[in-house]
């Protein structure tokens, strides 16, 4: 084997280090130039160039739009609630003996429909006992009724001068006799009641819920028994920001409006009546409510249920020279791009005073009286985000925008 001297092996490994080491410098003094020459790439970048006539133009979809006058309408959200619901609760205490066979989940009740029977004995008792403690009172009353009546005999005829005692007339006898009179009826109010109450009852034309008794439960006062919505009304609370109620007519002029649609996300649709408006600004939400009530609604076609969401449209003020053009008109940056009467592209910033769920209803851009204020106005529905302020496009004219 060959050996080598210890000498060129350090030199070797000293020239290999070396050159690690001018690599490594050349590589760091490349980044600040490659830097320099990207940041002046981009800065001296050309702009797009606008298609000359005689070249293939791009095409832009467009729709012709007219401003004209508008009805605003408000969109809104809630929950569709029962306006009674209620946890019907024992009003006394007693051993469950039965329950209606109706009182099932979904079932109908009618208003005073007994639900549930407690055990009555001890209320039975308590009622008897009432009935004689009244009728004792009574007879007591009316006996010191003679006794007075008795003593101011026997005074009148004494001949003795001056005025008689109240003592002596039996006066506060008396009073005490029908005191006991008036506890004993209240006594008796009370029995009666609570034996009543023995008999739960359906307090109002209603749905059952949820059912929580069963036979032979004993059941505490103020233990739940089932719960139940009113089917009379059912009631939609809709919150709006304050910048929106400046759109609706008065509070005087928006109660009783019973043409107010309500709708779900399946195409169902109602017509409710504004039933109240909220006087205050919410102090968490800072937004300002009303309700919107649909009355009977398991008499209509396609029942309302609560528990649905619903979308509420409330009709607002009218505008004049409004421009409704397609939600997908709107630009990233908030802008709507048309076309001038040579195709070439313009926009401006949308003011947007209203909308629903496919249009937008925008100030138009143009001062009244201009002519661009009374033609029709080429807007394009999907603007492409190439697209440049000045380029010329082909435009396709489509269908007209579905507006109010």
């Amino acid at each position: 084997m060959k050996h080598f001297p210890a000498y060129t092996r350090g030199r070797s490994v000293r020239n290999l280090f070396s050159v690690k080491v001018l690599f490594t410098f050349l590589a760091l003094l490349s980044v600040p130039s490659a830097v320099v020459y990207t940041a002046y790439a981009i800065e001296n970048k050309p702009p797009p160039k606008i298609k000359n006539d005689g070249e293939l133009l791009p095409k832009a979809t467009v729709i012709a739009v007219m401003p004209q006058t508008h009805q605003a309408s408000i969109l809104g959200h809630g929950e569709a609630v029962p306006h009674f619901a209620l946890t019907l609760s024992a009003e006394v205490e007693g051993t469950i003996t039965s329950l209606a066979p109706e009182l099932q989940r979904g079932e109908r009740l009618a208003p005073g429909q007994v639900l549930a029977s407690l055990d009555p004995i001890n209320y039975q008792k308590a009622y008897a006992t009432a009935v004689l403690a009244l009728a004792e009172a009574n007879y007591a009353y009316q006996k010191e009724k003679q006794e007075a009546e008795r003593a101011a005999n026997e005074w009148a005829r004494s001949g003795l001068e001056g005025e008689a005692t109240k003592l002596l007339l039996r006066s506060p006898q008396l009073q005490i006799a029908k005191a006991k009179v008036d506890e004993a009826k209240a006594m008796l109010a009370q029995a009666e009641k609570a034996l009543d109450n023995t008999k739960v009852k359906a307090p109002f034309e209603a749905v059952v819920v949820q059912r929580w008794a069963v036979p032979g439960q004993y059941v505490q006062v103020g233990d739940p028994i089932a719960s139940l919505y009113g089917l009379n009304r059912i009631d939609v609370q809709v919150s709006l920001p304050i910048s929106q109620w400046t759109l609706l007519p008065e509070p005087k002029d928006l109660i009783g409006n019973s043409n107010i649609e309500l709708r779900n996300s399946h195409g169902d649709k109602w017509l409710g009546q504004v039933m109240q408006v909220d006087q205050h600004v919410d102090r968490d939400t800072r937004q300002r409510s009303l309700i919107v009530s649909l009355i009977n609604p398991q008499e209509h076609a396609r029942q309302l249920l609560p528990g649905m969401f619903l979308e509420v449209v409330l009709p607002a003020r009218s505008f004049d020279g409004i421009l409704a053009v397609p939600a997908s008109s709107l630009s990233s940056r908030g802008e709507i791009w048309h076309l001038n009467d040579v195709n070439r592209l313009q926009k401006f910033a949308a003011e947007i005073l209203f909308k629903d769920s496919n249009t937008l209803y925008l100030r138009s851009p143009f001062p009244r009286g201009s002519e661009q204020k009374s033609n029709p106005l080429a807007v394009l529905i999907s603007p492409n985000p190439n697209f440049i302020s000045g380029q010329t496009v082909e435009p396709v004219y489509v269908g007209e925008v579905a507006a109010r």
